[in-house]
């Protein structure tokens, strides 16, 4: 699989940590390293580090946390409170609402934009 050409396939993985502090907790969690090698390319350091296999086991817990979240719909009637429930139980829900909403857009971002630049980076 080939992705639109990336500024950052070809940029050093050092250059990239610099402007961005960010990316070294996400480098590290992937442990690619960056510091006593920050000069090979991101392409390079993802292929060293076997990039897909990483992607592909983050993108099939996105796919679970999206069906668990699908599953909890149905018993709690979509995340809606009844107008007789207590304030506590109406944050309660206006709190699952907005988590999930901020968890499904964290997997739209890594599925549809960020993923595709590493996945471009280990396959270019």
């Amino acid at each position: 699989m080939s992705c639109v050409s990336d500024p950052f396939q070809t940029r050093p993985v050092g250059q990239i940590t610099a402007p961005l502090p960010g990316a070294t907790s996400v480098f590290r969690h992937i442990k690619l390293v960056f510091c006593c090698h920050g000069d090979v390319p991101l392409q390079e350091a993802a292929d060293r580090r076997g990039m897909d296999a990483f992607i592909d086991r983050m993108r099939h817990d996105d796919d679970d946390d999206g069906q668990t979240l699908q599953r909890h719909d149905s018993p709690t009637y979509d995340r809606t409170p009844s107008e007789d429930n207590y304030p506590s139980s109406q944050a309660l829900y206006s709190g699952l609402a907005q988590f999930k909403a901020d968890l499904m857009e964290h997997i739209h971002l890594e599925n549809n934009i960020r993923f595709p630049r590493f996945e471009g980076a280990s396959h270019a």
